[in-house]
């Protein structure tokens, strides 16, 4: 697996980056030259961040992205369907900015220099509308520049 993302890796220009849903594969690619990012959800899955420790990804001398705004979308329909809210409203679906602020500080304390890019999760494509994702991402981008 790491000869066939070597060659896919090997070109200059942009940052290379990986996308994992799951943080135990960072470590399979710690080795693979080219690979300069690995990105991994952390905030539908927050243990995703116990597995990847700073030194690790210094010893290898890789960057990483974390994901700090929840894009689970059946997951928070669920949740707040247990609340009682059978038909949320776009701002009831997203986060709030300090939620996302709080993850967003955590990674950035505990990866320093090393957590390059940030963003919300993978997966905004199954949003229920282009206005309630547009949120999601305005909140993002609200939470990193006021951390």
């Amino acid at each position: 697996m790491c000869q066939t993302l070597e060659k896919a890796y090997d070109f200059q220009g942009p940052t290379r980056q990986i996308h994992l849903h799951f943080a135990s594969g960072v470590h399979d690619l710690l080795s693979v030259k080219g690979i300069d990012v690995l990105s991994f959800e952390y905030a539908a899955s927050p243990k995703n961040i116990e597995a990847v420790p700073k030194n690790v990804l210094e010893k290898a001398d890789k960057q990483i992205r974390i994901g700090i705004a929840r894009t689970d979308i059946d997951s928070i329909w669920a949740e707040l369907y247990e609340k009682g809210i059978t038909q949320p409203s776009t701002p009831q679906i997203v986060e709030t900015i300090e939620a996302i602020k709080k993850r967003f500080e955590f990674a950035k304390e505990k990866y320093g220099e090393r957590m390059t890019f940030t963003g919300p999760d993978c997966g905004l494509g199954s949003w229920p509308s282009q206005e309630a994702a547009s949120l999601l991402l305005k909140r993002t981008v609200e939470a990193v520049k006021t951390a």
